[in-house]
């Protein structure tokens, strides 16, 4: 490869690289074509880009722009996964595609200006989701007042049932 060529890939890396966040960084050793392109139309789908890269021209990519954190990621079959709703749905995704793939290994990520580890990416795909969450909330939130409602019902059926009896007594007071 010519020396002008080299250049503008590490450009077109750098450029690539630096919209990276959320991404999350991995290994795919040994993964056939046909699992690769699963891969793909599985995180596609969910506006997630997988992208193949070449590991020399990516480290001096990545130190040409000041993320000599990510460099480190760098080794052997790289692919990096960025894109989606948000980095616990796209951490979630490339969890699930990994899952069942000895040859598939997460090896860390980038996340709000911060170096993720293997460990936190998983942690993250281990979140519940959004709407999960959100669920959770209104759950929380619903039993306090389906009591206090509960609470209020009550009071009112002791109110008419005392109301009921003292209008029976006067009942029979005047008869």
């Amino acid at each position: 490869m010519s020396k002008r060529v080299t250049q503008l890939m590490v450009r077109e890396l750098g450029e690539y690289f630096r919209e990276l966040d959320p991404c999350v960084v991995m290994s795919y050793l040994g993964i056939d074509a046909e699992e690769a392109t699963q891969m793909r139309a599985t995180l596609r789908e969910k506006d997630v880009r997988l992208r193949v890269v070449k590991n020399s021209l990516s480290r001096i990519a990545l130190r040409e722009i000041g993320r000599e954190d990510l460099v480190g990621l760098i080794d052997g079959p790289t692919a990096i996964a960025s894109g989606g709703e948000d980095p616990i749905a796209l951490a979630k995704l490339v969890a699930e595609c990994a899952k069942g793939k000895d040859d598939v290994n997460i090896l860390g990520g980038f996340c709000d200006g911060d170096m993720l580890s293997a460990e936190q990416v998983e942690t993250f795909a281990k979140i519940p989701s959004r709407e999960a969450l959100y669920a959770q909330i209104l759950g929380g939130i619903h039993g306090p007042l389906a009591g206090v409602a509960g609470m209020f019902a009550s009071i009112q059926r002791s109110l008419v049932t005392a109301l009921k009896a003292i209008a029976d007594q006067k009942a029979e007071q005047q008869a």
